[in-house]
């Protein structure tokens, strides 16, 4: 079985959490968790990778490739995944000497590959040797909300590679948590995708009963927040805590 260091299969969500997210909308911004982690120096300089910085915002996954003296034409590998897992995104941007890009998302599991539409957006600038790939998270559909992807990426041109290590990077400002600011944001009739987007966390189911259920969230500062959503619009009808 093929398996990818330091992930693990993602597992399956109760109904009502799987119902939860045909669309994420829009949703308040918060600044992303970014890390920036040096490479070690390789040879040769054009297939260097010197530093990456992964961003993970509320809405997309933004990873930056500094190369030591970056090529007109070579390839970026940008790999997302749930932390743990043997499913994979693998975000591909190619550009030949000529200047044209080519961008590709494929999705990996143990047993296939298949190609993904998406229109990811990829730059490349030989002027700060950096080439940056943003990934909408509306194209990768794990099959529940994530509040940490793992990220990798890797360089490659003329024959020649480098790989930065993979790492794991929280989404939005409170990964996993809710901070009262968020949660003073959320407001009666939206959608459940959009509360988590907000909130960084989908938190747990809490219980159901006629016409709708409720989802409990860790508060950052201790406790727990509620939010009782519409059974048949997945929208928010009350809070509390």
């Amino acid at each position: 079985m093929m398996t990818f260091s330091g992930h693990r299969r993602c597992h399956h969500l109760s109904l009502a959490a799987v119902a939860v997210l045909t669309v994420l909308a829009m949703a308040a911004p918060a600044a992303a968790q970014v890390r920036t982690y040096s490479d070690p120096r390789n040879t040769p300089s054009s297939s260097d990778i010197r530093s990456v910085t992964y961003a993970n915002h509320e809405l997309s996954t933004l990873t930056s490739v500094k190369v030591r003296s970056l090529p007109r034409a070579g390839s970026v590998l940008v790999r997302v995944a749930p932390p743990n897992s043997d499913v994979i995104y693998n975000a591909r941007v190619t550009r030949s000497s000529s200047g044209t890009m080519t961008k590709q998302l494929t999705y990996v599991t143990n047993t296939n590959s298949t190609a993904k539409a998406c229109s990811f957006s990829a730059s490349w600038s030989t002027s700060t040797d950096r080439v940056r790939v943003r990934v909408p998270h509306s194209c990768l559909k794990f099959g529940k909300f994530l509040s940490v992807h793992w990220m990798k990426a890797s360089f490659s041109s003329a024959g020649h590679s480098d790989a930065a290590y993979g790492r794991n990077i929280g989404r939005g400002d409170s990964p996993g948590c809710v901070t009262p600011t968020e949660f003073r944001g959320v407001g009666r009739g939206q959608a459940m995708g959009t509360v988590h987007a907000r909130l960084d966390t989908a938190g747990r189911f809490g219980d159901g009963g006629a016409g709708g259920f409720s989802r409990v969230y860790r508060a950052c500062r201790g406790g727990t927040y509620w939010i009782e959503y519409n059974g048949d619009t997945y929208t928010v009808a009350a809070k509390g805590r």
